[in-house]
């Protein structure tokens, strides 16, 4: 009798596979065959005879990977990233705290959607969203705009960014959802989540779009950034 062996790799804690029939859904299928195996038991604690975690982060500044590493790994990810790419940019001024590559804006925006369209849009946030770039490639000449990039879950809002970095000759930059950026990095990223109220969250939900309700997706787009 032959023997065989099956090797699986992948990440259970970022996107797996996209599942819109509510039937398929229903019967497990949205969940991957990796991450229900490592539900199991056998595989539970990581046992080296049968499975391998891959520990060293090459991607991410040691501070933007500690919330992603306390809330998905149980701490485990290393920061081995080289430091000539990922304190870079530490000296922007748009950064509120000197040496920490991470700021929050928040909009008090409107959230709208066209007629019978599921996605919505955040006309406010997107000029802001502009605001942003403009100023880093005005403060920082080295900045190209490949180096950007800006994630947002709705193609509603990928579509109005997308038209205002063109107005301004900005269109290398490339914007997109979650799903598009997965597997990619980029040395700067702006994430743009719409919503400027709770209100609508069980219709994300219901729809599977946004970031407050997905962790795998929240997980994807806080670890695509290099510094």
């Amino acid at each position: 009798m032959r023997v065989s062996q099956v090797v699986l790799g992948g990440d259970p804690k970022q996107l797996g596979p996209v599942i819109h029939s509510p039937e398929a859904q229903k019967h497990g299928l949205k969940t991957s065959l990796l991450e229900r195996l490592l539900g199991r038991p056998m595989y539970a604690d990581y046992d080296p005879k049968y499975i391998t975690m891959l520990k060293r982060n090459y991607r991410s500044h040691a501070l933007l990977l500690e919330v992603p590493n306390a809330l998905f790994y149980d701490g485990a990810l290393e920061a081995f990233a080289d430091p000539m790419i990922t304190d870079c940019r530490l000296h922007w001024d748009g950064l509120p705290t000197q040496g920490v590559p991470l700021c929050w804006q928040g909009v008090e925006g409107k959230e709208d959607r066209e007629a019978g369209s599921p996605s919505w849009f955040n006309s406010d946030e997107a000029v802001i969203v502009l605001k942003r770039v403009t100023s880093l490639m005005r403060m920082r000449p080295d900045c190209k705009q490949e180096n950007i990039g800006i994630i947002t879950a709705y193609n509603k809002q990928v579509h109005k960014i997308m038209r205002l970095l063109k107005m301004h000759d900005l269109g290398d930059i490339k914007v997109g959802s979650t799903e598009t950026f997965q597997g990619q990095e980029r040395q700067i990223i702006i994430i743009s989540t719409v919503r400027s109220s709770l209100d609508f969250l069980g219709f994300d939900v219901k729809h599977n779009i946004g970031f407050l309700d997905n962790p795998k997706r929240f997980n994807v787009a806080g670890t695509i950034c290099k510094h």
